[in-house]
């Protein structure tokens, strides 16, 4: 059985007990089975959206790739906001002007 220490009172605790502990409080607070590996899906995804770069998340995180921690990231429809507005805007005027003016636009 796995086991983690307990910082806070200096105790060994069981993973299970984790794991548990963890699924009750995601049905709790209306999520459903919450298990721990979701956590570093939330970590990856939440870095990113606050626009970490990511190669810092990926050596927070731990992966040994780059298309590890892509995998991890459920990106919000905010963060592509700009991208899905530049598309919207080249589709619209029929031009690739568009699209790259939205690009530097956001960079700027």
């Amino acid at each position: 059985m796995r086991e983690y220490r307990c910082p806070a009172r200096h105790r060994i605790v069981p993973y299970t007990s984790i794991r548990k502990s963890l699924s009750s409080a995601g049905h709790r607070a209306g999520l459903g089975h919450v298990r721990p590996h979701d956590l570093r899906h939330t970590f990856v995804t939440r870095m990113l959206d606050l626009g970490v770069p990511i190669e810092q998340i990926n050596y927070l995180a731990g992966h040994k790739s780059m298309a590890m921690t892509k995998r991890y990231d459920h990106a919000n429809e905010e963060r592509y906001g700009a991208a899905i507005e530049a598309l919207d805007a080249a589709g619209k005027t029929g031009s690739a002007e568009a699209l790259a003016a939205a690009r530097w636009k956001r960079t700027e």
